[in-house]
């Protein structure tokens, strides 16, 4: 009898839960009480009716149409409600939103929050990203830089530009620069499509990055440098401590000149002592 009687959350998660074909989908597991009434409340899309997956651009590009019309009905009431002012802009040829509050906190008089609006996103770009900009901008009291990635399907993949940039530059950090890249790729690919893709990225990223650390650098660059693993990585890490990110990029370089530059003095006789002669023979 007590066991019936104790309270438990089972009951609730199967009535919130969503069942689409052969999948369940119950509330996060972090969700409050009242996101999980309002799942429960929610009836569950029929993908037989209002199918998810479109079959080619042309389809996709209405799905974010109606989607980015609703949104921005709800900004513009939302416009109506907090006195915010909006400004179309653009920077370098990208469309950029400034979001202005009626007052500024005299504490953020020379502060600016950028947002960036896209990485993993297909939905809501443009006007229809302002949702965060305008409550951010209305509570903090501070300027907001709305940033618009370029978003699908007419500028596919945006979250892959994304992680081609943060990648493409990292390569110039020793060691650092291919963790810190493949750790951004695999939480991209976990937001965007779950712990599988995830996993998938996880194991791409570590095979490029074998490859490229134990085949290719060693035949292309190692032989000329004559530097192990442990001097850069130090180096690097120094390098970034006294100057940022320019250290990080430079400090390799500059200790295989260093190193370079030693040997070839050494060779000349440089750091012979002086007087020193050669023992007759």
């Amino acid at each position: 009898m007590t066991s019936d009687q104790s309270p438990s959350a089972e009951p609730d998660d199967r009535d919130a839960a969503w069942h689409i074909g052969g999948r369940t989908l119950p509330p996060p597991a972090g969700a409050s009480e009242q996101l999980r009434e309002s799942i429960a409340a929610t009836p569950t899309p029929d993908p037989a009716v209002a199918p998810m997956l479109p079959s080619d651009a042309v389809a996709l590009s209405a799905i974010v149409a109606q989607a980015d019309s609703m949104t921005i009905e709800m900004i513009r009431s939302l416009r109506e409600q907090l006195p915010v002012t909006v400004t179309r802009d653009a920077i370098e040829g990208v469309e950029v939103h400034r979001v202005a509050p009626a007052e500024t906190d005299p504490r953020h008089d020379d502060h600016l929050f950028v947002y960036v609006h896209g990485g993993a996103f297909v939905l809501n770009g443009g006007e229809a990203s302002l949702v965060e900009p305008i409550l951010i901008a209305h509570r903090t009291g501070m300027q907001v830089l709305s940033i618009d990635y370029r978003m699908p399907p007419s500028w596919p993949a945006p979250a892959g530009t994304a992680i081609g940039v943060v990648n493409f530059f990292g390569a110039y950090v020793p060691y650092l620069g291919a963790f810190f890249g493949g750790a951004f790729a695999v939480l991209m690919a976990l937001g965007d499509g779950g712990l599988s893709l995830a996993l998938l990225m996880l194991a791409l990223t570590l095979g490029v990055n074998l490859i490229l650390e134990n085949l290719l650098q060693p035949v292309l660059i190692g032989g000329s440098l004559s530097i192990g693993p442990l001097p850069v990585l130090l180096a690097t890490t120094f390098g970034g401590m006294l100057a940022g990110m320019v250290g990080l990029v430079l400090a390799a370089p500059t200790l295989a000149i260093v190193l370079d530059a030693r040997r070839e003095l050494k060779a000349a006789g440089f750091f012979d002592e002086p007087g020193a002669a050669t023992a007759p023979t």
